[in-house]
């Protein structure tokens, strides 16, 4: 009584809005004639309160609550709801039974679900969609993120993704179905591997604390074995980069471009801050392949790594992998083709050069000398800048420093003809003799090393009324130093030069002599 009731209600509420919501039973589907209420009590085995309550307020998804709001009673929600669900099970019956397979195929999709193992590739290989779809759940699996703070916290799930990684990795490795690499939504989904796994906070290290001149000798004299850091998720990250590797050598530019965007580039680089040498060293080769791979991703690595040299030059930004971004800019440089590009000569003198300036310097120099000389055998007129500017920040308090300094200008002298040597011995003479009395031992010693080189001994010999003068009472002093190897050098430079120009050295020794005289 109370249902009808409520239906005459509705119906003049529906009829003053001038539309029913209550439509024809005859546009439901319909399976059978239209039942009594007695016998749909009886069929369905429920009363007519149980039925009130599935019209009024029952459970059910979307369909139900369509089918309900187009029924005139509880009898054809019932009917109609009936005849849906048959012919479901009838849909279900043309597409026949899933095979085991498909049955396995049973990742956890919700989201933080654990990971369960499925079926291997290998078995569906007779069903490239069935393949697909395992594929794509197993690339869903390598994406889920573990905390290996705890060794022993979510091992089974941290061994189905080392899995799932391995079989991934197999499956391209081996080429089966290139194609389906090319897909954008299996691309976009191995991508998406890839960056959540790689891109992250990394840690601070020891190296951050290196921002005095003598923190940076002694670490590189005797760093301690606690300086050593490995990173605990590198079990997860090496397939992952072997991942990229793999995808970065098999597609072709145009189908990388679309994922290897300016931000992927910059985050690739900033992954150069690890302090695990054995991630420097993949992402090292993986920022050189994709330089080499996509040229319009050139600018952008190179301008990224501009902003990373001067961060750490001007605002003492520690960056651990220096050494490796030097190893990739040198094979950059190496491929600059002759004369230089403008563009590259303001690289060198005001990202490359200021690089002296870092107190972490003897970390990197030898990379960083090998790019100036790169530099340096293109345009042998870029010798000069370069040695300004190496007598810039000449360092006067820190002997290791100094020796490095004293080794690259070897190297510079080294690369360049007699013309580019008369424009830089000037600047550079006045400085090596000062270093030759320098009570460091390790200084001097190389100072005087430098100057009995052959392109040195020219530059006196066509010079000794200008540098005679100067060098000689330097010589002199060293012929006192305490170390024994530093006395022995300078005897045999006097020994040279006296062979040069015997009577104007002889003169010029007796003026000497005088002088000190004058002043004891």
């Amino acid at each position: 009584m109370h249902f009808w009731i409520g239906c005459v209600a509705v119906r003049f509420a529906c009829n003053y809005r001038k539309s029913s919501p209550f439509r024809s039973f005859a546009c439901l589907p319909s399976c059978t004639n239209h039942p009594t209420p007695a016998a749909t009590s009886t069929a369905n085995g429920r009363t007519d309160a149980t039925k009130m309550t599935l019209l009024s307020d029952g459970g059910g998804g979307g369909w139900e609550w369509e089918l309900r709001t187009r029924a005139d009673s509880v009898e054809q929600f019932l009917d109609a709801r009936q005849c849906q669900q048959q012919k479901w099970v009838a849909t279900e019956e043309d597409e026949g039974p899933k095979t085991d397979l498909e049955n396995n195929i049973a990742f956890n999709g919700e989201e933080g679900g654990p990971l369960i193992s499925l079926p291997s590739l290998r078995e569906a290989v007779s069903d490239p969609i069935l393949q697909r779809k395992l594929f794509l759940q197993k690339l869903r699996q390598c994406q889920k993120l573990f905390d290996f703070g705890d060794p022993m916290e979510q091992n089974a799930e941290k061994e189905v993704k080392s899995a799932a990684l391995k079989e991934v990795n197999e499956f391209i490795a081996i080429g089966r179905d290139c194609a389906m690499l090319t897909e954008p939504e299996i691309g976009a989904e191995l991508f998406r591997t890839v960056e959540c796994n790689l891109f992250r906070v990394l840690p601070p290290s020891a190296y951050s604390a290196l921002r005095r001149e003598s923190d940076a000798e002694d670490f590189l004299l005797g760093p301690s074995v606690s300086n050593v850091f490995l990173e605990p998720t590198w079990p997860h990250l090496q397939p992952v980069y072997r991942l990229l590797r793999q995808l970065v050598g098999r597609l072709t530019p145009q189908q990388l471009d679309p994922f290897l965007s300016d931000r992927f580039c910059t985050q690739m680089l900033e992954l150069l801050r690890s302090a695990d040498s054995r991630e420097r060293e993949q992402a090292k080769q993986m920022v050189h392949d994709i330089y080499s791979k996509i040229m319009e991703r050139r600018a952008t690595i190179r301008k990224q790594m501009a902003h990373i040299m001067l961060s750490h030059t001007y605002e003492c930004m520690p960056f651990n992998g220096m050494d490796e971004l030097l190893q990739v800019l040198g094979d950059i440089i190496n491929g600059f083709n002759v004369p230089l590009k403008e563009e590259h000569r303001q690289f060198l003198l005001r990202v490359l050069l200021p690089l002296h300036k870092s107190p972490a310097l003897p970390l990197f120099f030898s990379k960083l000398a090998y790019c100036v000389m790169l530099y340096v055998e293109k345009d042998a007129a870029l010798a000069k800048p370069v040695v300004k500017s190496l007598l810039r920040n000449w360092p006067l308090s820190c002997g290791v420093r100094e020796v490095l300094f004293i080794t690259e200008v070897e190297e510079i002298l080294s690369r360049i003809g007699a013309e580019e040597l008369r424009t830089v011995m000037a600047p550079l003479f006045h400085r090596l003799v000062q270093c030759t009395t320098s009570q460091n031992a390790r200084v001097a010693e190389r100072a005087l090393l430098l100057l009995k080189k052959p392109q040195v001994m020219e530059f006196f010999k066509s010079n000794c009324q200008i540098a005679f003068p100067a060098v000689l009472p330097a010589l002199f002093k060293s012929q006192r130093h305490w170390c024994t190897a530093v006395t022995s050098l300078a005897l045999e430079t006097i020994n040279v030069l006296m062979e040069m120009d015997r009577k104007f050295f002889v003169e010029l020794v007796m003026n000497i002599e005088k002088e000190q005289q004058i002043e004891q």
